[in-house]
């Protein structure tokens, strides 16, 4: 309510003590009509408004028109808070928190309290997206950016745009680098479960690495026996493996009967990698008889050098040094190859 006089006064009438002193009293009493409430804006002039009571969180210092349970005020010393509907939304002092409010009734979803929000004035590309950076000080910075977590589009095509999580670190003193990236294409859902008893470490290669694929592997059999009387190598039909690797070593095992027809000859397998013979002249595996169609159990296992990244072929082959090279078909002779 606006301060009010007193007396009006007219022409001629002559002033009083007891009316002088009535105003005096009137202002010095009710000093906080003068500006309460505003009737237009105020300018401080430059100066600060100070001693404002701290309020509480149903009744903040500073509160809007109608609304007296939203508004600023002081839980503690060097404490900023916020109230919305009576509740604390955001505190401000050592630490700092930040809520949605009121609370709802919600049950098992998320509630999305925030958005930090950045766009462009350009047309939209992949690698475009928003970031929040942390700092904090190291032995030569203060601030020093410390990590950095990044959203972005690895597609922005309308309808079917990807994202991606980047999480930024620092090493060795460097600017903030990618280090970590988690990008999903398609329907993902990736659920980690952990139930160390202690705490672990994992290292992974310094390579690229697939984690839970299944390894290139390949398998061939014949079930009839496959004879030559070439004396270089000869494919050994049925018995070869095509697999597509990932840049590991390939170990090849081979079990079978190897015979010659001839008492006095000695047959020979080997097996090749694209054409290129892994065993040389005399193979990996070979015999020589000592009466006619002496079979002989052939078995090795052989590890290759790592192999490029691309499709390979594992074929068998055998001679003879003279007579008929036999490799029988009952006992089954196979051939595996395995990427590991």
């Amino acid at each position: 309510m606006a301060l009010s006089r007193l007396k009006t006064w007219i022409s001629g009438e002559i002033l009083t003590h007891t009316d002088l002193n009535g105003e005096f009293d009137n202002f010095l009493n009710n000093a906080s009509s003068l500006i309460s409430p505003w009737t237009s804006n105020i300018d401080a002039g430059g100066f600060r408004l100070t001693a404002v009571g701290a309020g509480s969180i149903g009744s903040p210092s500073l509160q809007p028109t109608g609304d007296t349970n939203t508004g600023i005020w002081f839980s503690a010393a060097d404490t900023v808070d916020v109230s919305t509907g009576g509740a604390r939304a955001l505190q401000l002092g050592a630490s700092w928190l930040l809520a949605a409010s009121p609370e709802d009734s919600r049950t098992d979803s998320v509630d999305v309290v925030g958005e930090i929000r950045s766009t462009t004035s350009s047309t939209p590309t992949a690698g475009i997206g928003t970031g929040v950076k942390f700092t904090a000080e190291s032995a030569d910075e203060n601030p020093s950016d410390v990590g950095e977590i990044d959203f972005a589009f690895s597609d922005v095509t309308a309808a079917s745009e990807d994202s991606r999580m980047d999480i930024l670190l620092r090493t060795a003193g460097a600017v903030l680098g990618t280090r970590y990236r988690f990008q999903a294409t398609g329907a993902f859902n990736g659920i980690f479960t952990h139930a160390n008893t202690a705490a672990r470490t994992y290292t992974f290669p310094d390579s690229d690495l697939t984690l839970g694929a299944v390894a290139s592997k390949g398998a061939s059999t014949i079930v009839a026996d496959f004879t030559t009387t070439s004396t270089t190598f000869t494919d050994v039909t049925g018995l070869a493996s095509t697999i597509t690797t990932t840049g590991g070593r390939i170990l090849i095992i081979f079990s079978g009967v190897l015979s010659n027809a001839n008492s006095a000859a000695g047959s020979f397998l080997t097996v090749t990698l694209d054409g290129t013979n892994l065993g040389g002249t005399n193979g990996l595996a070979q015999i020589e008889t000592n009466s006619a169609d002496s079979a002989e159990n052939s078995s090795f296992s052989f590890l290759t050098a790592a192999q490029s990244v691309a499709s390979h072929t594992f074929q068998v082959q055998i001679r003879a040094d003279s007579g008929t090279a036999k490799l029988r078909g009952n006992p089954t002779g196979s051939l595996i190859v395995v990427e590991i």
